[in-house]
């Protein structure tokens, strides 16, 4: 007998980051629940317009709530950022 076939093909190139994460992981979820432009607007007062070359402020956020909660140094959340794709999604869905 022969049964139905799939269609498997893809339908675009490229899928989005959250596309391709599971959004039952508790960082996952966390991202979803900050409210992000209240953060973003407090938080901005802290950063200078002046000096060193500029970065979102929700990155920066990001990276400072994840040195805390995973108990890690400036060089560790950065090189542990680059590996992890939920990290990556934390800062850009806020």
């Amino acid at each position: 007998m022969k049964g139905n076939v799939i269609d498997i093909r893809q339908t675009t190139l490229f899928s989005t980051l959250a596309e391709m994460l599971n959004p039952e992981v508790p960082l996952y979820k966390l991202s979803n629940s900050l409210p992000c432009e209240r953060l973003d607007k407090e938080f901005s007062l802290f950063y200078s317009i002046e000096g060193r070359p500029f970065r979102p402020t929700r990155l920066m956020i990001s990276l400072l709530l994840l040195e805390q909660m995973y108990n890690l140094g400036d060089e560790t959340v950065l090189s542990s950022w680059v590996r992890n794709p939920y990290w990556q999604y934390f800062p850009g869905h806020c």
